[in-house]
């Protein structure tokens, strides 16, 4: 982006499955303008090519970061159907970022992904020095969840009518 470090931190909140991350993006993009006026924090929420944001940053970052072959399939789901597309809407993508920085007075930054979480090692790196280029600082941020409590919200979620009915979890202290 640029020589020096537009913010002073970054935080890069990585979207793990299963750990109420939509939930938690859609907040960040509706108090967004309260993250900056009150705590210096710069949530990216508004873009010209999407008419509604709902606080995932993955479809501008994979296509930033992500090389490999599978990734780059669920990209022509948004269009992008050869490397040409992609390197087009990744230049946009990059000059609406740098306008968007260049426009703000807060000294953080936070971005949330839920890709990231399934980046290869190479495009995690690719990743890691853009932000670095970022910000002085960068945090990761990641919510976890018990694997019993991960599965049964998975299957309630596959479950006809999405039913909220609690499924019981057996572990050494008993039944939860």
């Amino acid at each position: 982006m640029t020589p020096t470090p537009r913010f002073q931190h970054c935080y890069l909140h990585i979207g793990l499955d299963k750990t109420g991350t939509t939930s938690v993006q859609q907040a960040f993009a509706r108090e967004a303008a309260v993250l900056e006026a009150q705590c210096q924090l710069h949530f990216l929420h508004v873009f010209p090519d999407r008419k509604k944001f709902n606080g995932n940053h993955s479809p501008y970052l994979r296509p930033l970061f992500c090389k490999f072959p599978r990734a780059r399939r669920r990209l022509s789901a948004m269009g992008l159907t050869d490397d040409e597309k992609i390197d087009g809407y990744n230049d946009n993508t990059t000059a609406a970022l740098r306008r968007e920085f260049e426009q703000k007075n807060a000294e953080n930054i936070l971005l949330s992904a839920e890709v990231i979480s399934h980046f290869q090692p190479e495009d995690l790196q690719g990743l890691a020095s853009w932000a670095r280029g970022l910000a002085e600082k960068v945090t990761v941020v990641a919510c976890v969840r018990h694997p019993e409590h991960a599965l049964s919200s998975e299957i309630q979620q596959r479950l006809p009518g999405h039913s909220n009915a609690p499924i019981a979890h057996t572990s050494s202290q008993g039944t939860t």
